[in-house]
C-alpha cells in the first residue's frame, strides 16, 4: 500500500458498530476514510498520508511547499499539523510547523507526536518550531478527530479555521453525511473574531540522525539512548542504526556513514600501497 493511497470504505464502516457514534474517539479506519476525501479537494497539498505509516512516529517526509498530517499521539487524541498555510515569519530563520489542536489547553500533545512531525518536515537544520495556534477548543473528551478533521477540511477550502466558530453539537452528523456522500463540505460554523493572540505557545525542537527527529520515547514512554559517533559527534537513534551498530573494543559507536567513509580511505590506502615499489618505466620521449 502507498502512503496516499485511498483506502476502501463502506457505510457500515461510518454507521455500523464500529462507526463514528455520539462520544467515541474517531479511528485510523475513519481518518483514513476522511483522507480519501480531503485529497480529492486539493490532491497538490503534500502529506495526507495513512494513519498506518505513522505507527512508529515515523512518517515519509512531506512533499512540497504546503502540507497537512492529522496526527495521533499515541494515546488517545489527534491533531492537525500544517505547514505553508501561513506566512513565515521573517524574525525566525528556522522553519515553523504550525499545530491545530482543540486540546491545546491541556497540552496533550507528547513526543511521539513532536517525532511524528519532525518526521514530516525532515529539516536539514539542527532544529525547528511547533507553533501550537490558538484555535477553537473542544468541550469534551472525544471529538478531537472530529475538529482536526473540520479544521483540514477549511483549510483546503481556502479559509482561516482561526476565523471561525464551529458547531461542535452538529460536527459529527456533518462528519458522517459526507463520508457517506463521500464528499466533504465546509462544516457547520459561524465566523468569529481573528484572536489577538493566535499563537498559544510554541516548542523548539532539537533534531538529530537520518531521520531528522528528537530523541524518541517507546510505548512504556521510556526515552530512547541516542548513540554518539566517536567520529563526527553527531547523534544517532540505535533504532535507525539498526543492525548496523558498530563500536570498537573500547565500546565507541561510529554510525554508519563514517563508517563508509572510513572503509573507502582504508581501501584507497590499501591501493596506494600496493603500487609503492612497483617498476617503474622511463619516459624518454621528448
Amino acid at each position: 500500500m502507498q502512503p496516499r493511497q485511498n483506502i476502501e470504505f463502506t457505510d457500515h464502516d461510518i454507521t455500523g458498530r464500529k462507526g463514528i457514534r455520539k462520544t467515541n474517539f474517531l479511528s485510523d479506519i475513519h481518518i483514513d476514510a476522511a483522507y480519501v476525501l480531503l485529497r480529492n479537494l486539493r490532491d497538490s497539498i503534500g502529506g495526507m498520508y495513512n494513519c498506518r505509516f505513522g505507527e512508529e512516529a515515523k512518517f515519509p517526509k512531506a512533499e512540497g511547499d504546503k502540507w497537512m498530517q492529522i496526527i495521533h499521539n499515541g494515546s488517545n487524541h489527534w491533531i492537525l499539523a500544517t505547514k505553508g498555510f501561513f506566512k513565515e515569519k521573517k524574525q525566525v530563520p528556522l522553519q515553523t510547523v504550525e499545530v491545530f489542536d482543540s486540546c491545546a489547553n491541556k497540552e496533550l500533545t507528547n513526543n511521539f507526536s513532536t517525532c511524528s512531525i519532525a518526521s514530516l518536515l525532515r529539516t536539514e537544520d539542527e532544529s525547528f518550531y511547533i507553533d501550537y495556534l490558538n484555535c477553537q477548543q473542544q468541550k469534551n473528551d472525544y471529538d478531537c478527530g472530529v475538529f482536526a478533521i473540520a479544521f483540514a477540511t477549511c483549510l483546503l477550502m481556502g479559509q482561516n479555521p482561526l476565523k471561525k466558530t464551529f458547531r461542535q453539537s452538529e460536527l459529527r452528523a456533518h462528519l458522517k453525511k459526507c463520508l457517506i456522500d463521500r464528499e466533504l463540505t465546509m462544516f457547520p460554523n459561524d465566523d468569529a473574531k481573528f484572536p489577538t493572540v493566535s499563537v498559544l505557545r510554541n516548542e523548539y525542537v532539537e533534531v538529530h540522525c537520518y531521520c531528522r527527529r528528537p530523541a524518541f520515547r517507546n510505548r512504556t514512554r521510556k526515552l530512547e539512548k541516542m548513540l554518539v559517533c566517536k567520529a563526527c559527534s553527531y547523534q544517532f537513534h540505535p533504532t535507525c542504526e539498526n543492525d548496523k551498530i558498530c563500536f570498537d573494543k573500547k565500546g565507541n559507536f561510529t554510525c554508519s556513514m563514517c563508517l563508509q567513509k572510513q572503509n573507502k580511505e582504508d581501501r584507497e590506502k590499501k591501493e596506494l600501497l600496493k603500487n609503492i615499489g612497483k617498476k617503474i618505466v622511463f619516459d624518454d620521449s621528448d
